[in-house]
């Protein structure tokens, strides 16, 4: 792909992430093409409909999300980011990958995007491990699973308060995720 084609498709993505998360997933796809400041020819030679403009989305925030957290030098402080962050991301785009979900059309693109972000989940998780910030039996499944209450906490809260209310969450669960010398059954 030329350099300029490349140029528009992250743009394209970047608008189309942005405006998701401030809109919701019904925003018309000419409105993300006329933003991105290119046509809708462009938008559909990229991505064949809405679908797969959602995946890479949400490919491209996880990606974003890892990167970031890979800059924290603290492992405690890193691995509370990515706890905040998968949750953030987990509700700003939950609606757009309910709908992915069950399309038998994105069948293959659907495992390859699951398998992708277990991978990238896996980072993070191994590197709290290895600290020992966490249990030795926390899982990537656990994290799917954390990711999604945290999705309940910040679901319908006002962007204002999301930062502050998925903070105080992460601080709760963490508290009970920790790894403790003795353990009480």
């Amino acid at each position: 792909m030329r350099k300029d084609a490349q140029e528009r498709r992250a743009r394209l993505v970047a608008v189309a992430a942005d405006m998701f998360e401030q809109q919701g997933y019904d925003v018309p796809l000419e409105t993300v093409a006329e933003s991105a400041g290119i046509g809708r020819g462009t938008l559909y030679r990229n991505f064949r409909d809405r679908s797969m403009l959602v995946l890479e989305v949400v490919r491209r925030r996880l990606d974003e999300l890892i990167a970031q957290v890979d800059l924290i030098s603290d492992d405690r402080a890193a691995f509370r980011s990515f706890l905040i962050r998968i949750g953030l991301l987990s509700a700003l785009h939950a609606s757009g990958l309910r709908s992915l979900e069950g399309d038998p059309s994105l069948k293959q693109e659907w495992q390859e995007f699951e398998i992708r972000a277990r991978q990238l989940m896996a980072l993070p998780l191994e590197r709290a491990r290895k600290a020992g910030i966490v249990r030795d039996d926390l899982s990537v499944d656990d994290i799917v699973r954390i990711a999604q209450m945290l999705q309940a906490v910040a679901l319908d809260l006002p962007s204002e308060e999301r930062d502050s209310v998925m903070s105080r969450a992460v601080q709760l669960l963490m508290e009970g995720i920790a790894k403790s010398e003795v353990s009480v059954r």
